[in-house]
């Protein structure tokens, strides 16, 4: 990949976030297997690989995945994720559930990254990194290949691991699947509105002169 196409790429995903138009169009088996291949190659020397990752297969999971776990609570502080079934028909009876709004977990491809620990005290500090960067190569690697994606990490992990019977903590879930909208993908302000990407770089690095 040259520079320009990489700048190009770099510049859809800083003014997107996410894909909530999702079409009825499945991935091509090779496809998948290089976006997941991607989460093995991240240029990290220190990689321990502490993550293992746990694809939802099954439609209904992935509906009660939508409907029940990667949601929140509107009227407490913070947005808290409901912490069983039972919490979420409380906040859905009460109108304080926030709503469906994770569409990406019912991609095409959704995967679940957990680290390998009973405690999430015995996760190295690399394993955070290695994940993440293990994250932007999938999403490269799906972008190249004319996928979207989006991630959600908009859950409470021990729900989530009790209803998928995970053998370790859950920490990210990755989207990945085409877009049934014109528009690309939601605009960032529109998911977060009063935020600001930090752009200029010189924003972030204020001594980038001598």
């Amino acid at each position: 990949m040259d520079y320009d196409s990489l700048q190009k790429l770099y510049e859809t995903r800083r003014n997107y976030s996410g894909f909530h138009n999702i079409k009825d169009k499945p991935l091509k088996e090779e496809h998948i297997w290089k976006i997941l291949n991607a989460f093995t190659q991240p240029p990290s020397c220190q990689h321990r690989y502490e993550h293992k990752g746990f694809i939802v297969h099954n439609e209904k999971d992935k509906q009660y995945l939508y409907d029940n776990i990667a949601t929140c609570c509107k009227d407490l502080e913070d947005y808290p994720c409901p912490e069983s079934e039972e919490e979420c028909d409380r906040w859905r009876k009460k109108g304080l559930r926030f709503g469906n709004i994770n569409p990406q977990v019912l991609a095409p491809l959704v995967v679940v990254w957990y680290f390998d620990h009973k405690s999430k005290w015995d996760i190295h500090d690399t394993g955070y990194l290695d994940l993440g960067l293990g994250c932007w190569n999938s999403i490269l690697t799906a972008q190249s290949l004319g996928i979207q994606s989006s991630f959600c990490g908009c859950f409470n992990w021990k729900y989530m691991q009790r209803y998928f019977n995970i053998p370790g903590i859950p920490f990210v879930i990755t989207c990945y699947g085409y877009n049934n909208s014109k528009r690309s993908v939601a605009p960032f302000q529109e998911i977060h509105p009063g935020k600001v990407r930090p752009i200029p770089f010189d924003h972030m690095i204020s001594n980038y002169k001598k």
